[in-house]
């Protein structure tokens, strides 16, 4: 009934999507204890949310993030104009439900192994990381870490997965494709297969 739709579980709801938003509206409904249509309205009618690639984001941005949007565009737009920017020196990535930590060791330190190997000379000069605002990749541990490296990474703006095309339509379409793989050497070769 509509009379679930209160502002304590409206309220329950949103620490259940902030905690993890890429919770499912089945595991929000078994969580709170509501029913299917009602953690839907309470999700975008009340909360203003909707799905982008399995995770919750406001539909509309506000002011600063409008603002910032066109900010980050236009600055990104001018370094690519004036040389400063080459897209073949832009890397890309997506995280999916893993920590600071684990980015660091298992994906940015092989990644910039393999960029030292492949580009002796050059190493990690003019390598620009593009990543979204996920939780690891703005970590102060991993911002250090990019510094230590001499990365620079491009401005993401909040909420705007549109300025990251690969979330649209690569990594979804991979994550469609893929089974569970059991360890990290399995989902490498299942990316690859599937990429070629």
């Amino acid at each position: 009934p509509v009379t679930e739709t209160t502002s304590e579980n409206i309220g329950e709801v949103r620490l259940i999507i902030d905690d993890d938003p890429r919770v499912t509206i089945e595991e929000i409904q078994e969580e709170a204890g509501l029913s299917y249509s009602t953690t839907q309205r309470i999700i975008t009618g009340h909360l203003g949310l909707t799905k982008v690639t399995a995770r919750y984001i406001p539909k509309k941005l506000n002011e600063f993030q409008q603002n910032e949007h066109v900010r980050i565009c236009k600055e990104n737009l001018a370094r690519f104009r004036n040389g400063t920017l080459r897209l073949c020196n832009v890397v890309t990535g997506d995280e999916s439900w893993i920590d600071h930590r684990y980015y660091i060791d298992n994906c940015l330190q092989p990644l910039i192994d393999e960029i030292k190997h492949q580009r002796p000379s050059y190493s990690t000069n003019h390598i620009i990381l593009h990543h979204d605002n996920g939780k690891p990749h703005v970590h102060k541990c991993v911002s250090d870490y990019l510094q230590s490296e001499g990365i620079a990474t491009i401005p993401h703006p909040p909420n705007s997965p549109d300025l990251s095309p690969c979330d649209f339509w690569l990594f979804d379409l991979i994550k469609r494709n893929l089974s569970d793989q059991s360890d990290p050497q399995s989902l490498q070769h299942a990316v690859t297969d599937f990429m070629y």
